[in-house]
């Protein structure tokens, strides 16, 4: 059975609604803090609801022209007529596991015909960067397997939070023959488990894949994993320290020497000098209309930017070293790159970045 027809079938058995909405602050301990559990279906009353609400929300945005208003409560409209947009609506901007790898793999399986969808998945800037964010993390993991490949027999993988954990079972390019090869997919969401379990199948993944519900900052594991890839969690995240503290959670399930693979969401050109996105880089026209969707209509809670210097710092902090980073073409959503020291004792590394 096809990844889509096993999602539908979830969602008809589903009868909940919306128990739970979450916004950009850390949740109470063992709660999602980005978007309602992947099985739970928003109704479609409880969409209309919403659209109401934000187009009555947009009547009382006097900083917008009328024909703007006009245009942004159409945009609205669109996007309540397709399941990815009422999921945003439902979530103020935030991806599930699931949406987030429809957003860069899954939506191939399908025709898109809702204009609003086509322009997210097509042209939208943050979209893109996120599909180029993703192509860098692979490609880190095929290096870091190769690496460890020449002085370990063994190597596990863990993914946090992985969802789908699609960075890990769509890699291609690996070779597990040369050594043990190990992927465990860390959610709190689990019930997006199953899917990633189809995901396997159809991807004919021959890897182990181990499941474990856990939360980000209270990880189990002590020294287990060589590598650990982690998009997503910090950019809903506006403390500072408790980002950290989310690195120290995981740097303790690293081992020695081994890595983190990580992201973050450089400030935007309204946040004035310390936007370091590449101007020449992006379609404005695409930009200002991704503007209206995310920052007028759903009000996005991922909006916890970080400079490349300041990631710097906080990974520092938590105990990295070596860091480095590497830029997607519009550095929208650059990947960043730490290591654990060998020795127990860690040593802060020097403050320069490198990219």
């Amino acid at each position: 059975m096809k990844l889509l027809q096993l999602l539908a079938q979830e969602w008809r058995r589903v009868a909940k609604s919306q128990a739970r909405l979450f916004s950009s602050h850390i949740a109470e301990k063992g709660e999602l803090i980005t978007h309602v559990a992947a099985g739970e279906r928003p109704s479609l009353s409880a969409i209309a609801d919403k659209l109401m609400r934000i187009q009555e929300g947009l009547k009382n945005q006097t900083t917008l022209s009328a024909s703007e208003r006009a245009r942004l409560s159409k945009e609205a409209e669109h996007l309540s007529e397709f399941e990815l947009g009422r999921f945003l609506i439902a979530n103020q901007g935030a991806l599930s596991g699931w949406w987030t790898y429809y957003c860069i793999l899954g939506f191939k399986k399908k025709k898109i015909t809702n204009p609003v969808e086509r322009f997210l998945l097509e042209e939208a800037p943050i979209i893109l960067a996120t599909r180029e964010r993703f192509g860098h993390f692979q490609n880190i993991t095929r290096q870091l397997i190769e690496t460890y490949s020449h002085t370990t027999p063994q190597i596990k993988i863990a993914t946090m939070p992985g969802g789908m954990a699609a960075d890990l079972l769509t890699l291609k390019g690996i070779n597990p023959a040369r050594c043990q090869l190990q992927f465990v997919n860390i959610d709190l969401d689990a019930s997006v488990f199953s899917l990633a379990q189809q995901l396997a199948a159809e991807m004919n993944c021959i890897v182990p894949l181990e499941f474990r519900k856990e939360d980000g900052w209270s990880l189990k594991a002590r020294e287990e994993f060589d590598v650990v890839l982690s998009n997503g969690l910090n950019i809903y995240v506006p403390e500072r320290e408790k980002v950290i503290a989310l690195y120290e959670s995981i740097l303790k399930t690293l081992k020695p020497g081994g890595t983190l693979v990580t992201s973050a969401l450089t400030p935007p050109l309204s946040m004035g000098a310390s936007c370091e996105w590449r101007h020449d880089e992006i379609d404005k026209t695409a930009l200002a209309r991704q503007v209206g969707i995310f920052a007028h209509i759903l009000k996005a809670t991922w909006s916890n930017f970080c400079t490349t210097e300041e990631m710097f710092k906080r990974l520092q902090e938590a105990g990295f070293a070596d860091i480095r980073v590497i830029p997607d073409r519009r550095n929208m959503f650059p990947t960043f790159i730490g290591h654990k020291n060998q020795s127990v004792r860690q040593e802060k590394s020097e403050t320069s970045y490198k990219i």
